[in-house]
């Protein structure tokens, strides 16, 4: 193998490990051991169907999976449309089922020799799925993948949709591991500052690096044309938009990989096709997302109201979770329909918009999952309200108007929850990011005007304390004095409850911000 592609498929434990492998750990046994696969594989190229029991494989390697017998049925009896129901259940047991090495070496051999046609023989005599999946790791370039694509004839394969998605899915795989392996010869930590030998391969994957950097939105774009061959764009695009994008809240660096390769596809399939004729089934909320961002670019203001109300039936859905208080993903998201909701109502009127997502707390016979996936949403909405004043330039004169308007109706409806739980985990999420906006457009009107409603409304100084600790964010002499107030009259028993319950982090957080409020009056 080229030099190039073991840093891609090794990361740089992996690379020192292989550098300082020598000849004296290849006893003579390993040797002859090889030299016995060796000549199997060979055989095995020549002679696939004689040589290969795909059935017989298939069991013996599920066994050691511990895969259940159903399961097992099902790889080997069920239909196409019957394996890709559990397509999930049949890519686990593909990741943990082992092959005989001889197949794995005559699959080695033919991938290195670039004899894709004879490679994909292979492929086809090895009959069912996971079998495939397994035989696939021996693909370790770009080339690898796209050459199988263009050769690949899926008429000759027993189960052709089933083992396309599990292909897409490995090639993804494939991908994000190697710019997952490509940042460790960052050595951000300095793991690696004394070791020469790890220092002259940092050095050498510095050009790999900036070359695979390069040419990686060529790579999806060719990938995505092999697929498409096969697979309808749209039912791609839903693909990759339902995996979840990673949350930065660790900063962690292989999820912005990972999130990066995702938005690649999502990029190349935005451009070529019709996002309006995508099925309503294949909707969630990142496609949503992604056509919003569309509908804004083109001004298309009536595929932008079609869009909202898909986006709010969406918001309703049972998976949805994203109320993370600090997370780069959802200020995206809320600053995407933030600009949707400004481009779809010129007046600037949001009260409608607000009144048709207002929350149904009382009533006879409540669905109260209902009830809380409606807050939920609700609430994420609210939060896209006060971001489109980060996201708009208000003219000055108007600014306060509208701010004031959208307090207000929001305020209207927190006093209507009864619900303690709401009003602690959801509903008190908006006032948050309402804070972090209010600091950002530098308006002392608008500032003043949240933050005597936020004292005025929130019953809980726990909640009260927590929306102010968790914001940086400068306080006139009144609110410092108003917040000071209710500290002196509620806090004392409020923390002696935080203590008992074990809530160390939050209490720690306010205790902070009370030192801080004491010594804002010393300064002053």
């Amino acid at each position: 193998m080229e030099r190039k592609y073991l840093f891609l498929n090794n990361d740089l434990s992996t690379m020192l490990s292989r550098e300082h492998q020598t000849k004296l750990e290849m006893t003579k046994e390993w040797e002859e051991e090889q030299k016995v696969l060796y000549q199997e594989a060979e055989e095995i190229i020549k002679n696939p169907t004689e040589c290969i029991n795909a059935k017989d494989i298939m069991i013996k390697s599920l066994r050691y999976t511990h895969t259940d017998d159903c399961f097992l049925k099902l790889f080997i009896e069920g239909t196409d449309s019957e394996q890709l129901k559990e397509i999930q259940s049949l890519e686990y047991a593909a990741s943990m089922t082992l092959l005989p090495e001889a197949i794995l070496i005559a699959g080695a051999q033919l991938i290195d020799k670039e004899d894709y046609e004879r490679w994909i023989v292979l492929l086809n005599v090895l009959h069912y799925v996971p079998s495939q999946k397994a035989f696939c790791y021996c693909l370790k370039r770009h080339k690898d993948f796209y050459e199988v694509l263009n050769v690949i004839n899926i008429k000759k394969l027993n189960f052709p949709q089933t083992f396309l998605w599990v292909f897409l899915d490995h090639w993804f795989e494939w991908l994000t591991q190697v710019g997952g392996k490509l940042l460790t010869y960052k050595d951000k930590k300095g793991f690696y500052n004394n070791n020469k030998d790890a220092q002259a391969l940092i050095q050498e994957a510095v050009t790999i690096i900036d070359e695979w950097n390069k040419d990686i939105p060529i790579m999806v774009r060719e990938i995505m044309e092999g697929f498409s061959r096969y697979i309808q764009q749209e039912k791609i695009l839903a693909w990759a938009t339902r995996k979840h994008l990673r949350n930065d809240v660790l900063s962690n660096p292989y999820s912005e990989v990972y999130n990066h390769y995702l938005k690649l596809i999502c990029k190349y399939f935005s451009e070529n096709i019709a996002l309006n004729a995508v099925a309503d089934e294949d909707l969630n909320l990142n496609m949503l997302i992604l056509m919003a961002e569309t509908v804004v670019i083109n001004n298309d203001i009536t595929f932008g109201k079609e869009v909202y109300k898909k986006l709010i039936i969406c918001l309703m859905n049972d998976n949805f979770s994203c109320m993370e208080k600090i997370s780069a993903i959802d200020e995206h998201r809320q600053k995407t329909i933030s600009q949707l909701l400004i481009l779809i109502t010129p007046s600037l009127n949001f009260t409608p918009y607000i009144n048709e997502i207002a929350t149904r707390f009382q009533g006879w016979n409540l669905n109260y999952h209902q009830l809380y996936n409606e807050a939920k949403r609700e609430a994420y909405l609210i939060c896209c309200f006060f971001k489109m004043f980060e996201v708009n330039s208000f003219n000055n004169e108007k600014k306060f108007f509208y701010w004031k308007n959208i307090i207000d109706i929001y305020l209207r409806e927190y006093r209507r929850c009864d619900n303690e739980y709401i009003l602690r985990d959801d509903f008190s999420v908006p006032f948050r990011v309402a804070v972090e906006v209010a600091e950002k457009i530098k308006d002392t009107q608008c500032k003043e005007y949240l933050h005597e409603a936020i004292i005025e409304n929130v019953l809980s100084i726990v909640s009260l304390l927590t929306i102010f600790s968790e914001c940086s964010m400068s306080l006139s002499h009144k609110t410092v004095e108003r917040l000071k107030k209710r500290i002196e009259q509620e806090w004392p028993s409020a923390k002696i409850l935080m203590e008992l319950r074990g809530q160390t982090i939050i209490k720690n957080r306010i205790d902070n911000l009370i030192s801080q409020l004491a010594s804002h009056n010393s300064k002053e």
